[in-house]
């Protein structure tokens, strides 16, 4: 069974994150799954962004926020399934998810 957690930026959804992230009872989590910059991700940008690379007041784990996605990059950059209008279209869904998010969501299984 999966369980996708969605909210707006700066509502404490890091913080509910992490808490996933570290769960023993083998959980597996997903960082913004649909942030606009999965259409260009690359191991380097993944290290570019985590709690200590900016002001976030984020507690500082030292994990990345996008190491789970290190096994789902294409080789010319960007996340396997993400389409680049998720992010605009979709960020705040009215209703069901189209055929291609469940299939891109499906895949971060």
């Amino acid at each position: 069974m999966s369980v996708f957690l969605h909210a707006i930026w700066r509502s404490s959804s890091t913080y509910v994150f992490n808490k996933f992230r570290r769960d023993e009872h083998g959980t597996y989590c997903f960082y913004e799954s649909f942030n606009n910059i999965f259409i260009k991700l690359t191991p380097e940008l993944i290290e570019q962004w985590g709690p200590k690379t900016w002001n976030s007041g984020h507690p500082i784990t030292g994990e990345l926020y996008y190491t789970e996605y290190l096994p789902l990059l294409k080789k010319e950059g960007g996340v396997i399934g993400y389409e680049g209008d998720f992010a605009p279209k979709r960020y705040f869904p009215a209703g069901a998810l189209s055929e291609q998010e469940k299939a891109y969501l499906i895949g971060l299984e």
